[in-house]
């Protein structure tokens, strides 16, 4: 036996890309067709807008738009984002309707690049975990509830690229949530620290 859920979601993305200024100035500006095909059949509308524009020849680029996205709960995406939640969850995507976003990128040096940025952003069905008394019997288990909130993020990472062959980047974000709900993000992540690398052995591996 299992649990088969009938979740679909089919994107189309057009959007229109201009240079000005000798190409300093790059714009775009889209539209994102979004379909969720899952319990009911929904139509969702997002904006592609960005602007970004290269200065002293792109060691520093400051940038700025607002998008949306439809993402897919499933799950293997919430046990991801917490192991230890209950299999008999309820599925519903996440509805990012607004997200605004502001920043700067650039390089310090040949091999190091860096990345600022902030961002304000709605969602609705935001996945929560909150400790369950039901049915984990005493085991340190988690049920999923959802609510609409904001979500401020800060962001900053460093870059380092040698030559072709290896990159390392280092990501930080603090998250700020304000819950329409609930009196808490329950269990959701206020600080987030990545550390990963890429390394190319051959030209095409």
């Amino acid at each position: 036996t299992g649990i088969v859920v009938n979740n679909t979601i089919i994107n189309l993305k057009p959007t229109i890309t201009t240079f000005a200024m000798n190409n300093r100035l790059k714009a775009q500006v889209g539209v994102d067709i979004t379909i969720d095909a899952s319990e009911k059949t929904k139509f969702y509308l997002y904006p592609v807008i960005e602007a970004k524009y290269s200065l002293f020849d792109d060691i520093l680029i400051p940038y700025a738009g607002i998008k949306g996205e439809l993402k897919q709960n499933t799950f293997k995406s919430l046990s991801l984002d917490n192991e230890f939640s209950l299999s008999n969850v309820q599925l519903k995507n996440e509805h990012n309707a607004l997200n605004v976003y502001v920043g700067f990128k650039g390089t310090l040096t040949k091999r190091i690049g860096f990345n600022a940025s902030a961002s304000f952003s709605n969602h609705k069905n935001k996945a929560l975990f909150v400790t369950d008394t039901v049915y984990a019997k005493g085991r340190n288990e988690f049920r999923v509830i959802y609510d609409t909130m904001n979500i401020t993020t800060i962001e900053g990472s460093l870059s380092y690229q040698m030559t072709e062959k290896l990159k390392i980047d280092a990501i930080g974000r603090f998250y700020s949530y304000n819950a329409r709900n609930n009196a808490y993000a329950w269990n959701l992540p206020q600080i987030n620290v990545i550390i990963r690398g890429s390394y190319n052995l051959y030209d095409k591996f």
